[in-house]
């Protein structure tokens, strides 16, 4: 059984079709890559995996949940990284991850932190406020906060926003174009626009 499988889903805002009849499916330890032009509805499609939009057609089973009928349940097994995410700005890029650790188990919280740390790759900036961050290390804590939860899907909208080029390699191992800022992470890029959805296979 696929982790999340879509079919042929419609997203409308008002008489506009967001969305309009995609369709993919992604296996359990798969890296998928959604891209495209903007406006093609990237987002609105996270967002609906995510839980936070309800859908207009089609069907989404997320980790063999029905997306329409047990959404609660689906919160508890993902975490959602949008591309606007903030953190607070008061607190040290630690004290964020703790604060962020303590909705969750306390027997794992310290191993959590600690994966949090090792993914931002902050250093020794990881104990000062986040009010002193760049745009990119703000990103950066951001991802190690997405990914440092033991959950079985990590949704995660433009995760290399802000990123320097250095940094932006170092999460996705290669640089721009789009399509190559992507490929080299994933098993399957599925490119969307207005018209149309495909589906091809990394190299």
């Amino acid at each position: 059984m696929p982790a999340v499988e879509v079919k042929n889903l419609v997203k409308k805002y008002g008489s506009m079709d967001a969305v309009k009849g995609i369709s993919f499916s992604i296996n359990e330890g798969e890296i998928f890559g959604l891209i495209g032009p903007n406006g093609a509805g990237k987002t609105t499609t996270l967002r609906v995996l995510s839980t936070l939009l309800s859908i207009n057609g089609g069907s989404v089973t997320i980790l063999g949940h029905d997306l329409s009928k047990h959404a609660t349940e689906i919160r508890k097994l993902i975490s959602y990284l949008p591309e606007d995410a903030g953190a607070y700005k008061n607190l040290t890029g630690r004290a964020y991850l703790q604060f962020i650790a303590n909705f969750f188990d306390s027997k794992e919280t310290p191993t959590m932190v600690q994966k949090g740390i090792k993914i931002t790759d902050l250093g020794i900036r990881i104990d000062d406020r986040v009010d002193t961050y760049s745009k990119g290390m703000m990103r950066r804590l951001l991802v190690g906060r997405a990914l440092m939860t033991n959950t079985n899907l990590a949704i995660l909208d433009e995760p290399t926003s802000g990123l320097d080029v250095i940094n932006a390699r170092k999460y996705v191992n290669s640089s721009s174009p789009q399509h190559n800022q992507v490929r080299p992470f994933c098993y399957h890029l599925i490119t969307c626009s207005r018209s149309s959805t495909s589906v091809t296979e990394s190299p």
